[in-house]
């Protein structure tokens, strides 16, 4: 009986145990989610301004860190202009118009109210307009949070490694 056990020990090891030690999953077809890592350069699209940004499924939205920020009126509506300080260094004033803003719940803390502005951001060979709330992030490693509606049926974040994709939208259309 114990060598049957045995036997029987090996041939579920193998049939089942084998599903707990796959390879990494490789790059996938275009209409199928691309592996990504939890932190990845992104460009800002059209201003081509390359950040490092926190993949992060936890998070619904994207969040971008922005100093001086300030709002003002343009054609009878609300902008912003805000300052950002690129991955090489460099220091960019943008302005854009606002899309909404939101409230944000913070543990331990009052909630804070935040303009809501859509940007083009390129990961990997994938252009798409996303929502990105602006925020003081001085207190995080990455300038640029980037949630799942962004991700979402796009990209598959492997916690395990950073730095899998190379931005390179030059021939892509925005989705």
């Amino acid at each position: 009986m114990t060598e049957l056990n045995g036997r029987l020990t090996l041939a579920f090891m193998l049939t089942f145990g084998g599903a707990l030690f796959q390879p990494p999953i490789p790059l996938m077809a275009k209409d199928h989610p691309i592996r990504a890592g939890w932190v990845e350069e992104v460009i800002l699209i059209p201003d081509s301004i390359r950040l490092e940004a926190k993949l992060d499924t936890g998070a619904k939205s994207a969040s971008l860190h922005a100093e001086n920020l300030s709002t003002f009126s343009k054609d009878n509506e609300r902008w912003v202009r805000f300052d950002i300080t690129a991955q090489d260094g460099k220091h960019t004033t943008l302005e854009r118009k606002v899309h909404r803003t939101v409230k944000i719940k913070q543990h331990e803390r009052e909630s804070s109210e935040r303009p809501v502005i859509l940007l083009d951001l390129c990961l990997g060979t994938h252009i798409e307009q996303t929502e990105v709330n602006l925020t003081d992030r001085s207190n995080y490693k990455y300038p640029l949070l980037i949630g799942r509606m962004f991700l979402s049926g796009h990209f598959i974040v492997d916690s395990s490694t950073t730095h899998l994709l190379k931005p390179d939208c030059s021939s892509q259309s925005k989705k």
